[in-house]
Parts: C-alpha cells; structure tokens; sequence
C-alpha cells in the first residue's frame, strides 16, 4: 500500500497536510496568484501530484471557509483524482460567484483532499479498459 502527495519539481510549498489530529482533508495550496473576477472560473495549479492505491482515489474539495465567506465553488462541485492521474500535477477549478473579484496568492490554502476507497461491480472486467493518455478534463480514452 502506498498513498502520499509528491512535490512537483522547482516547488517551493510545504507537501499537503492535515491541520488537526481528527482532520479527513489535507490541505493543498495554489502554487501561483491568480485573481478570480465574478462570475468567472480559474484553474489553479497546485504544485503536487498524488499516488493513490488502486481502489482508491482522491476526493477534492473548496476549504469551507472561501465558500462560505467568498461565494468560491468547485466548478465540478468535487475533484476526483484517479489513481492513475499520477504523476501529473493536481489542478483545482475555482468559480467565483460573488459580485467581487477574489484574490489568491501563492502558498494559499484553497482545496482539501480526502483518500477514498471505492467498490466495482463484480462483472467489471480490466481486459476491456484502456491506459490513461490525458489529464485535465479527459482521459484519453475515446
């Protein structure tokens, strides 16, 4: 079993930790500045990568806070980062749906990521999958 975030290279961020000794999520940061005018989405690199297990993947969240106190979402509602995602960089999609423009600077805590495992169906067959080709948005498999 391995599960552990990995610093991208040239990297200057502490890895994603936990902020509590009860705390599911791990806080991952931007890795840029970026300003999120209203009624507009960014995406923001974050400057690591995860390695999941197989039957796993990593659940991302916006932190509570930006969603309470800036109207900040998660364009897709939730980030799922598969398993095979690694080694490329973990992206966050912000939406700002507040009435002003939402400044983040480097180093800002701006998602939490939860390991999760999931179930298959007992019919589900590896034989008929393809390899991951892409990142973002797509997997590569047509």
């Amino acid at each position: 079993m391995m599960r552990k975030f990995e610093l991208l290279p040239n990297v200057d961020l502490p890895k994603p930790a936990r902020s509590t000794k009860k705390a599911a999520g791990y806080d991952i940061r931007s890795n840029e500045d970026v300003i999120i005018q209203p009624g507009t989405k960014e995406v923001i690199g974050t400057g690591v990568t995860v390695i999941c297990n197989d039957d796993e993947f990593l659940d991302l969240r916006i932190r509570s806070g930006l969603a309470f106190k800036h109207n900040l979402t998660m364009q897709n509602d939730c980030g799922v980062i598969d398993a095979d995602y690694y080694p490329k960089e973990i992206m966050v999609m912000i939406r700002n749906e507040g009435t002003k423009p939402f400044e983040i600077k480097k180093g800002d805590r701006i998602a939490q990521g939860i390991f999760l495992k999931y179930l298959i169906t007992d019919d589900d067959s590896e034989t008929e999958k393809q390899e991951r080709t892409d990142g973002l948005g797509h997997t590569g498999v047509k």
